[in-house]
């Protein structure tokens, strides 16, 4: 916060500099602060307006003399209003570790900050089936051909099979993307919006983008 309040005070006395030169009754300041946000394992979830309470305590202490103060909070809003599913595709037991793969990886998911899967995302493990067995350590993967698609590079599971989901919660601002979906031409993820009265509408279905890349094949909706 000491960040913020150094931009603040540079702001304000920016706005005094212009105040001297430009006669306007009114400003418009918008401000950007970057409040962070908690979103991986081990991280502090006791409070996640705690940053938002101080950064409003701050304002309190300025005298805006009329003008208007414009706080853009971007993620801060959206971190936790998305949830990206992926279902396990195969589970590999090797002599250096065991592994989970998915069918969809860091083309579709990116937590900025998560070190390549250093950071362990908040998830959880569906199943239908019993989870019997012991718990064990698993890195949780992607299906790209790059030793760089980890979405979890430690991440302790019971029994995790083929066709069970992995839900990572916390997927909302740059999170999930559309703009990186057509690399290698995958396909794009299908897509739920979850309305007030818990009934979900259908956004997008799964959508094949290799046809993409051949220039005498049609667009087709």
């Amino acid at each position: 916060m000491d960040l913020i309040k150094d931009d603040l005070d540079k702001i304000f006395r920016l706005r005094s500099e212009i105040s001297k030169f430009i006669k306007f009754e009114n400003f418009l300041i918008e401000y950007a602060p970057g409040l962070g946000v908690s979103i991986f394992e081990n991280d502090d979830f006791n409070d996640t307006l705690g940053d938002l309470k101080s950064l409003k305590k701050m304002l309190d202490l300025y005298d805006f003399k009329g003008d208007i103060v414009r706080i853009e909070l971007g993620r801060f809003f959206v971190q936790y209003c998305r949830y990206y599913l992926a279902k396990i595709l195969d589970v590999k037991t090797t002599d250096i570790g065991d592994y989970v793969l998915l069918n969809g990886g860091i083309n579709h998911l990116n937590f900025y900050g998560s070190v390549m899967g250093v950071k362990v995302p908040i998830m959880r493990h569906l199943t239908t089936k019993l989870k019997n067995g012991s718990k064990k350590d698993y890195s949780i993967c992607g299906a790209l051909c790059t030793a760089n698609d980890v979405l979890a590079r430690r991440k302790t599971l019971q029994n995790p099979q083929i066709d069970d989901l992995i839900v990572f919660e916390n997927a909302g601002a740059y999170s999930v993307s559309d703009g990186i979906f057509l690399f290698l031409s995958h396909t794009l993820p299908h897509i739920l919006l979850l309305q007030k009265n818990k009934e979900t509408i259908i956004a997008r279905d799964f959508k094949e983008t290799f046809w993409l890349n051949f220039s005498n094949i049609e667009l087709k909706n």
